[in-house]
Formats: C-alpha cells, structure tokens, sequence
C-alpha cells in the first residue's frame, strides 16, 4: 500500500503543477519526465504489479482508476487528459493541392468540393469489393477569381512561370489590329494532342486502368473543335477545323512540330487566317490517384472551367509575338470573366513557345480536365465562342 500511496501522491503532485503551467513546451516536459520517471521504477515488476492490484478486494474504485490511468495510458484515447493538452500528439486531416498539382499553381487553393450522387457504387457493395483500379473523382474550383484580392472585380489573374515583368493594366489597355474585312477563314482550330478524351458519364470514379485518350473523333476534344466550327461560322466568321491527329503513335513525342506543319499548311493555302485557337484538355491527377474535376455553373448547367495558355521565347525559341498573344488572351479573359464569371482558370504564361509564333495570335485552350464529362466541356467551348464573337464585334 506504501508504493500505492506515493503513487497517488505523485499523480496529485503532477496535475496541481500541471495545471498552473501555460506554457504547453513546459508541460509537455513535465509529462515525459514523469512517464519517464514511472517506466524506469515499474519496468521490472509491471506486470506483476498491475495483477496485484486488480486481484485485491480492499483498493476501492477511484484508487484503481487512477493506478490504471498510470499504467495503462493510452495514447489513442481521446479522453485521455494529456491526450487533450498535448497538440504535439494530436492528429490533424486538413487538405492541401499547392504543393501536389504542379501543373496548377504555386499558390495556396480553397477545396471546393460539390457533393454528387455516387453513380458508380451500388448501395450492397462494400469497400473490399470495389475493383482496385476505381480511383475517386474530386471536385475542384480553380477559377481566378480565387486568386483575386478583389473578387467582384473583372480584373485578370496571369500564374507567371516566366521572368517576364507582366503589368496587367498595360495589357488590357494595349490596342489591337485585326483585318475582319478580307474574304476568307479568319480562325483555325486545331488540336496538338487530338486524342485526348474525357469520362463519358458524370460519376464519383474513374478507372485507372483504363487511358484517357480516345481515336473516336465523337469522343475527344475533335467534338469540341467540331462544335466551336459550327457555332462561329453560324455567327458569321469564317472558321476552318482541322481533324489531324498529330499525338497518335509514332507522332507523339512530336506532335507539337506535327501541328506546327499543320498551322503553317492552313495558313499558305489561307493567308486571311488570323486567329489559332489549339484545344485540348487538362490533367489533374492529385495524391492517392485522385483525379481532379474542375466544375462551374452557368444557367443551371454544369460546365468544365477552362484555361487560356500562352507560350514566350523564354525556353530558347524564337517567338517575337508572345506579348500580342497575352494581350489578346487577357482582353478575351476578362470578357469571359464579365459575360460568365467561374469559367476561367488563371491565364497561363509558359516559358516553352507552344507554337504561339505561328500566327498573328495563337493560343492554347484547355477545356476541362480527364474527369470532366465531353458534354461538359462542349458547353464551355460554346461559351468561349460567344465571347470570341463579342471580341471580334468590339475592335
């Protein structure tokens, strides 16, 4: 009963400093030295001890709590006291895709996450039973207005991944010429990586054994130029598509010198072509094999949000029209941003030149991501021509 007693007497001791202590390193110290202190006196006799203990009929209840408590402390306890003091045991699940999607921003981004139905799971299977290659689907909002001080502003947001010193005023007050009057195509849309495809259902997963690349022109981003043709001639502006698949096989590694040959073919034959328009779609795969979505709405309508990307000669490669493209891409961001808020990702400034000199302008536009629906992405392509249409209107 003596050990038992200095036992208790300690324990009293302990939480009567301990609790008059506030600074948390000092008790964090004062804890280890005792736990120390407990384990090197009891080491050799533990067990024996605990079974003399709970065998005995004359240590009442409290007694042998707080004997347990000392002998059996458990760190995965959540009502355990120190448990609760001590943040340096605590376990925090807090997100974070700054550092994981390099492809996307070096800045920190809210999760926005939009709960949809699970399509792909029925309501009797159980986690073993999902296949192995099902990998989640997650719902991102990427678009600049996240990264806007000011967010019911208009202004356009550029992620710089150049030294290029971009004043975004100077941008979008810079005049711009176009020649609309000739006869003749004024825009070409063409598709670098033709092949790329997208879910073909709304769902919570995506196999990953299965690649996101399709030859089925009804199933690509081919549907989206397809579409994006027809909208702008409709409208009046002369527009050429080409089908090229220049990603397919042996043209992979090459398929930005295949489209460049292609640019240049349309515009000996077209010299009135003006405007390039190279439409693809992204890919976002976050840890763990997430693949992300990037969703907003317009009219009640899910739609995929989009990027502009614009190249420089900063990789080594002659582009001497880089800025006439960022002008153009800024001016045409901020209509979109003004006309359907949420549907443009920040404008991108690369250092490789993406054959943005093979026109007068020449821009990159991604449409969606590997987990968006092709119908949601043709919305956006529909979207983005009605704003083309008010640019071309405007000069």
């Amino acid at each position: 009963m003596e050990v038992f007693k200095i036992k208790i007497i300690i324990q009293k001791i302990f939480f009567r400093f301990y609790r008059r202590l506030n600074k948390v390193f000092l008790k964090t110290i004062l804890v280890c030295v005792l736990l120390i202190f407990i384990f090197c006196y009891l080491k050799n006799n533990f067990f024996k001890f605990k079974n003399a203990v709970f065998n005995s009929v004359v240590i009442n209840d409290r007694i042998k709590k707080s004997i347990n408590f000392l002998l059996t402390f458990d760190k995965d306890d959540l009502s355990s006291i120190i448990l609760s003091e001590l943040p340096l045991i605590s376990i925090v699940n807090e997100s974070s895709i700054t550092k994981s999607l390099k492809d996307v921003s070096n800045k920190k981004l809210d999760e926005k996450i939009i709960q949809i139905e699970d399509q792909s799971l029925s309501q009797t299977e159980t986690k073993e039973e999902i296949n192995e290659n099902l990998k989640p689907i997650k719902i991102f909002d990427l678009s600049q207005k996240r990264f806007l001080k000011n967010k019911d502003s208009f202004q356009v947001y550029i992620e710089n991944e150049t030294q290029k010193k971009i004043d975004i005023n100077e941008l979008l007050n810079s005049n711009m010429f176009l020649d609309l009057k000739n006869e003749g195509p004024k825009i070409l849309i063409l598709h670098t990586c033709s092949t790329e495809a997208f879910q073909e259902n709304e769902c919570d997963f995506y196999d990953k054994s299965k690649n996101d690349y399709e030859n089925d022109d009804d199933k690509n981003v081919i549907k989206i130029g397809q579409e994006m043709e027809r909208k702008l001639n409709e409208n009046g502006v002369k527009t050429l598509h080409d089908k090229t698949h220049h990603d397919q096989n042996e043209n992979f590694e090459n398929r930005y010198l295949s489209s460049l040959k292609t640019i240049e073919k349309y515009k000996e034959k077209f010299p009135t072509i003006q405007i390039v328009f190279d439409i693809h779609r992204d890919c976002l795969i976050y840890k763990d094999d997430i693949n992300i979505k990037l969703i907003t709405e317009i009219n009640g309508e899910k739609c995929s949000q989009c990027m502009f990307v614009v190249g420089t000669d900063e990789g080594g490669l002659n582009h001497s029209n880089w800025k006439n493209n960022l002008i153009f891409a800024s001016k045409l961001q901020r209509i979109i941003e003004e006309k359907y808020p949420g549907l443009m990702r920040p404008i991108s400034l690369k250092k490789e030149r993406l054959n943005g000199h093979a026109s007068d302008l020449c821009l990159i536009v991604e449409i969606g991501t590997s987990a968006n629906t092709l119908n949601e992405s043709v919305k956006s392509g529909l979207y983005i021509c009605e704003c083309i249409l008010k640019f071309l209107k405007d000069l």
